[in-house]
């Protein structure tokens, strides 16, 4: 009986083991890819680099963020599975940063509220400090505008963009 036990918890460790160290069918055949953004070849750092698929692929998002050299690794997300890399295609590169908006320009609920002319001029102060901020330009920032395309084929990808150019 102490025998069977044994046996039964080594197969269960081994069957768990090999299961975990597996790389689920979905993650299959990713591909590694780096994008370096830069302005004015300057390193920028806390950009969004996402790349949209022109097939789409239902549940799958392909992005990453640069550090502070400009540089970002490309994860695709399926689901609440991750891998590095990207599958193999055609694909628009988009890029987006956040903008820290200083305290009085951040949106409250309480703004329902207030008489529009009010509502305009914060709208208004908002769209001047986005515009003031913003440092990439509004091409790179929606697939019907990027001029950025990339390829992913068998080879690593790297793609360089200076957002000045």
């Amino acid at each position: 009986m102490c025998t069977q036990i044994r046996y039964y918890v080594i197969f269960s460790l081994l069957f768990f083991v090999a299961g975990c160290s597996q790389t689920p069918q979905e993650l299959k055949g990713l591909h590694p890819v780096t994008i370096t953004v830069t302005n004015n070849n300057k390193p920028l750092g806390g950009v969004v680099v996402s790349l949209i698929n022109k097939q789409p692929q239902p549940l799958r998002g392909c992005s990453g963020l640069t550090d502070s050299k400009g540089v970002a690794v490309i994860t695709t997300k399926i689901r609440d599975l991750s891998g590095n890399g990207a599958a193999s295609g055609e694909y628009k590169v988009i890029l987006t940063k956040n903008i820290d908006f200083p305290e009085d320009l951040q949106w409250k609920p309480e703004e329902f509220s207030l008489p529009a002319k009010e509502q305009e001029y914060l709208a208004t102060k908002r769209n001047a400090f986005w515009e003031k901020n913003n440092i990439i330009p509004q091409k790179f920032q929606s697939p019907e505008t990027s001029p950025l395309d990339l390829n992913i084929s068998d080879q690593p990808a790297e793609l360089k963009v200076n957002v000045a150019e």
